[in-house]
């Protein structure tokens, strides 16, 4: 038997308790997590609930489950690029066009088929151990836990936002200083496949923008995560009028500057993938209690775009 004792955050008062269990459990699926409730397997100050229950801050969560084979995927010898490993945790740099979970368009060809083929360990755990996603499209570290214990204080320091992320955008536009944005945001109300800043309804998310390099319309930015709320960084770049290049569901337009370099309007036009690197990850090592960080510089295809933008610059 599984048991989980938590806490409602202050900050997630008046929410959904199916929403707030996935965000305390995000190991777990949403439909998961809904069957356990409907099943009466999860008490709230010691009564059952319904998933739409709004739960208040600081309201006790039981959560006790049958133990269960938790991963059903079979293994893929798909490459992994190891930043590091040890016995709790492997870093690993993520390609873009790799998803992280199967789902219903994507029933395997995923980091998680990788991961069960890299180590047994993986099968043992929810999700083989992944604590946290990036979007298919979007590169670069990803922490995962190679036990159970490191992947309780992973999830724990996602929930105290004790573990830093850091981002590099190349975007269309040019701010005139940092700036910051702290938007909610939630399911977009009639395109599904989206999310969008919405006034009522929304997650609170915030998001931190450093200038790193202007160019003649574009800039690359580096974004700091204090949540981690789907699509955040391209939601909130997007709202603001700094769309990342290549996202092509925030962004449909090319933006060009006038008399560009051919090469980079080649570039800007051609590019598959959205612009948006995880370059940057800080965490307290789960057995030595260190806190450690790794790095990883932009993608050759990311890198090429900004030497393209630096030269169109330099050129006029």
């Amino acid at each position: 038997m599984k048991k989980f004792n938590l806490t409602v955050p202050l900050e997630s008062d008046s929410q959904r308790l199916d929403v707030v269990l996935a965000e305390l459990l995000p190991e777990y699926s949403r439909s998961q997590l809904s069957k356990w409730i409907k099943g009466g397997k999860v008490l709230v100050d010691g009564e059952p609930r319904i998933p739409r229950y709004a739960v208040q801050g600081e309201q006790e969560i039981a959560v006790c489950v049958p133990e269960e084979k938790q991963v059903e995927d079979k293994s893929e010898a798909i490459a992994l690029d190891i930043v590091y490993e040890d016995e709790d945790i492997l870093i690993i740099n993520k390609p873009a066009g790799l998803t992280v979970h199967p789902g219903a368009g994507q029933p395997n060809n995923t980091l998680l088929n990788a991961l069960l083929n890299h180590s047994s360990c993986f099968s043992q755990l929810p999700r083989a151990g992944i604590v946290h996603r990036l979007d298919k499209l979007t590169s670069g570290l990803m922490v995962i836990a190679k036990n159970m214990t490191a992947q309780t204080s992973l999830v724990r320091g996602l929930q105290n936002r004790a573990i830093k992320r850091r981002y590099l955008a190349v975007v269309s536009n040019v701010p005139i200083t940092s700036f910051s944005c702290s938007k909610a945001i939630g399911r977009h109300p009639t395109q599904r496949i989206k999310m969008a800043v919405l006034d009522h309804g929304g997650r609170d998310a915030h998001t931190d923008f450093t200038i790193v390099k202007k160019y003649r319309k574009h800039s690359l930015l580096e974004a700091t995560l204090s949540t981690g709320r789907t699509h955040q960084i391209r939601v909130h770049l997007s709202h603001l009028g700094y769309p990342i290049v290549g996202d092509t569901v925030y962004n449909k337009r090319v933006l060009l500057a006038p008399n560009m370099l051919p090469e980079t309007i080649t570039l800007l036009q051609q590019l598959k993938r959205q612009a948006l690197h995880a370059h940057y990850l800080q965490l307290t090592h789960p057995s030595e209690g260190a806190m450690v960080e790794f790095k990883s510089p932009l993608p050759s295809e990311l890198q090429e775009v900004t030497d393209c933008l630096a030269e169109d610059l330099k050129t006029h």
